[in-house]
C-alpha cells in the first residue's frame, strides 16, 4: 500500500476513534466485565491502542514507555485486556456505518486497527519477558506477529472451549461465527454445515445478517447440487472466485410458492468482486464451508487471512465434529428417556409390562410394572424363569412351560392365558405373548414379550357367561310356566265345580281341595316365574341380575 492510501486509512481510521470514543470504551467495559478481566480499566487500555494508531513510534520508545509506566503484572492485564479491544474494536468496525466500511478500505482499516493492537500486545509480551535489559528492540513487524499468535491461540482457545459447552447446533455455529470474525480480518463471513445424513448443505450464519428476502440463511442445496459451496464440499479445495463464476446460484420463490435454485448472470454480479470459500473439515472430512469476500483492494489481505484461518478453522471443525456427535448422542439418549417414559405410562395404564427372557442364562428381566403386576414389591423378583414359574397358579403352570418350549422348539408365537397367586393368596389373570429371537446360527438367544393383567376382563367374561346361563334358564323356565299355566287353569276350575256340589261326599270333597290348593300354590309359583322372566329380559343398560331362584319359588308363608 502506497504512502497516500495509508494516510488515508489511518485517517479514517482514527476519524472512527474520535466519534465512538466513549462507545467503544463502554463496550469494551462490559465485555471486560463479562470475561471476568475487569482488573485493568477499559480507558486505559483503549487510550494505549489509540495513541499508537494516531502517532506510531518506534518499538523501542513503545517498549521503554511501556516497561517504564506498568509492572509484570499489569502487562499480562494489559495484554488480555488487548486481546479483548481487538475484538470489540472489529466489531464495532464492521457493524457501525461510516466512510471506514467502503468496500475499498474496510479490509485496510480492520487490518491497520488489528495489527497494531498486535504490535502493542507482542511489545506487551516481549517488554515482560526482558524489560528494558535488551539492547536491541524486534523489529515492528516481528513485534505484530508475536501478539497475532498470541492473540488468535487465546481466541482458538476460547472458542474451542465454547464450543465444547454449547448445548445445541445453533449456538455451536454462533460460536464459530464469533470466533472468525473475532480473530481475522474479514468484514463478511458466511458459514455452511453439511448434513450427510440427509443429503444436503444449509446456510447457518451470516454476517452481516439480512432482512431481506436474500438473506441466506436457512438455504438448502441438495449434495449433488453445482452451487459453489456445494462444489467444495465435493472437492475439499478453497476455491477463490473473481468476478460471476457458473456455480453461483441464488434461491427463488416460484408463483405457486414452491422454491428453486436458479444460476446468477454474469450481470448480477460486480466483476472486481471477489470470494473466498474454504472447507471446514474434521480431519480429512469437510463438515461445511466458510465464505467471505472483498473487493481487489482487499484481495492480498484476506489471501492472507484466510492463510492463517486454515490451523484455526481445522482445529474448531474437529471440535465441531465431536460436539456434534456428542450432541447427537445425548439427543438419541434424551428421546430414548422420553419413550421410556411414555411407554411406561402407556404399560401402567394398560396394567402392561415388558420382559426379556435370556434362555442362554435363564435370567429373566422385567419392567418396571411387572413387580406390581404379580403382586411384589419393587426390587423382591430374583431375575430367573423359575421365579417366574413359581409365581404361576401349579394348575397352569406345565401348560405354560410347554407353551414356552414349544415357542423356543418350534419357533411359533406364544401365546397363552394364565392364572398368577399372589403372596397374599390372591389369584389374578396374565395374557402373556411373546416371541423368540435367534442369532445368526438359528440359535435360540433371547424370548421378548408383555404380560398384560387381565382379571377384570376375565371377571367380565365370567359374569357375561353367568348372565347367559340365567337367561337360557329363566326363558326355559318362562316357558315351562306357560305349558303349566293352562292346563292348571283347568284343573283348578273344575276343581271349584266339583266344590260346589252339596252332595258330593265329604272324603271325595278333601281330596278335590286339596288338589285344588295345590294347584293354587303352583299357579302362585307359576305367576312369580312369569315375572321374573319379564325382570330377567328386560332391558337395563350396563346392569348385571343375580337371581336367586330358591327365593324366587319359595312358597309364601
Amino acid at each position: 500500500m502506497d504512502i497516500p492510501a495509508q494516510d488515508r486509512i489511518r485517517a479514517l481510521t482514527t476519524a472512527f476513534l474520535d466519534a465512538h470514543d466513549e462507545r467503544i470504551v463502554e463496550a469494551l467495559s462490559e465485555r471486560l466485565g463479562q470475561g471476568g478481566s475487569a482488573s485493568h480499566p477499559a480507558r486505559p487500555l483503549f487510550d494505549l491502542a489509540a495513541s499508537y494508531l494516531r502517532e506510531p513510534s518506534h518499538p523501542t520508545d513503545l517498549r521503554r514507555f511501556l516497561a517504564g509506566a506498568f509492572g509484570p503484572q499489569k502487562m499480562q492485564d494489559l495484554i488480555s485486556g488487548q486481546i479483548v479491544l481487538w475484538s470489540v474494536l472489529h466489531r464495532m468496525l464492521r457493524d457501525t456505518e461510516g466512510l471506514h466500511r467502503a468496500v475499498d478500505v474496510v479490509h485496510a482499516v480492520l487490518a491497520l486497527s488489528g495489527d497494531t493492537i498486535d504490535g502493542i500486545i507482542g511489545a506487551l509480551i516481549d517488554t515482560a519477558r526482558s524489560g528494558t535489559a535488551a539492547s536491541v528492540s524486534p523489529g515492528w513487524g516481528t513485534l505484530t506477529e508475536l501478539g497475532r499468535i498470541q492473540r488468535e491461540f487465546q481466541t482458538l482457545h476460547q472458542t474451542i472451549h465454547d464450543l465444547l459447552h454449547a448445548q445445541d447446533p445453533p449456538r455451536m455455529f454462533e460460536v464459530l461465527q464469533q470466533g472468525i470474525l473475532g480473530a481475522f480480518h474479514i468484514r463478511s463471513l458466511l458459514i455452511a454445515v453439511v448434513n450427510r445424513d440427509e443429503g444436503f448443505l444449509e446456510v447457518v450464519s451470516a454476517h452481516p445478517s439480512s432482512v431481506n428476502s436474500r438473506d441466506p440463511v436457512g438455504w438448502r442445496y441438495d449434495l449433488s447440487h453445482p452451487e459453489i459451496l456445494c462444489d467444495v464440499v465435493r472437492t475439499g479445495r478453497t476455491e477463490i472466485i473473481e468476478g460471476w463464476d457458473p456455480r453461483f446460484h441464488r434461491r427463488m420463490v416460484q408463483p405457486d410458492g414452491s422454491l428453486v435454485f436458479h444460476q446468477r448472470t454474469p450481470e448480477e454480479v460486480n466483476p472486481k468482486d471477489m470470494a473466498f470459500f474454504v472447507p471446514l473439515k474434521a480431519r480429512d472430512r469437510v463438515i461445511g464451508v466458510a465464505a467471505t469476500g472483498s473487493t481487489q483492494a482487499g484481495k492480498e489481505i484476506v489471501l492472507r487471512e484466510i492463510e492463517r484461518m486454515r490451523p484455526f478453522l481445522d482445529q474448531a471443525g474437529v471440535t465441531i465434529s465431536i460436539v456434534s456427535d456428542t450432541i447427537k448422542r445425548r439427543q438419541a439418549e434424551e428421546m430414548l428417556r422420553e419413550n421410556e417414559a411414555r411407554l411406561k405410562l402407556a404399560l401402567d395404564a394398560a396394567r402392561m409390562g415388558t420382559w426379556d427372557s435370556n434362555l442362554l442364562t435363564g435370567e429373566l428381566i422385567w419392567s418396571e410394572s411387572m413387580e406390581p403386576m404379580f403382586g411384589l414389591p419393587p426390587g423382591t423378583f430374583s431375575r430367573t424363569r423359575d421365579a417366574f414359574y413359581e409365581c404361576v397358579d401349579p394348575e397352569d403352570r406345565e401348560r405354560v412351560r410347554q407353551a414356552v418350549n414349544l415357542a423356543i422348539e418350534e419357533g411359533t408365537a406364544f401365546e397363552v392365558e394364565h392364572r398368577i397367586v399372589w403372596p397374599n393368596g390372591e389369584v389374578r389373570w396374565i395374557a402373556s405373548k411373546g416371541r423368540v429371537f435367534r442369532d445368526e446360527m438359528g440359535r435360540a438367544g433371547h424370548m421378548l414379550g408383555t404380560a398384560l393383567d387381565i382379571t377384570e376382563s376375565r371377571q367380565a367374561e365370567e359374569i357375561q357367561r353367568e348372565a347367559e346361563r340365567t337367561r337360557v334358564l329363566v326363558e326355559t323356565a318362562g316357558a315351562a310356566a306357560h305349558e303349566i299355566n293352562q292346563p292348571l287353569t283347568v284343573i283348578i276350575g273344575l276343581a271349584q265345580l266339583m266344590l260346589m256340589k252339596e252332595s258330593l261326599d265329604d272324603a271325595i270333597r278333601r281330596d278335590v281341595e286339596s288338589i285344588q290348593g295345590a294347584g293354587q300354590r303352583i299357579g302362585a309359583i307359576v305367576l312369580k316365574m312369569q315375572d321374573l322372566q319379564k325382570y330377567i329380559t328386560k332391558p337395563y343398560l350396563g346392569e348385571s341380575r343375580i337371581v336367586d331362584f330358591e327365593a324366587a319359588t319359595r312358597k309364601d308363608p
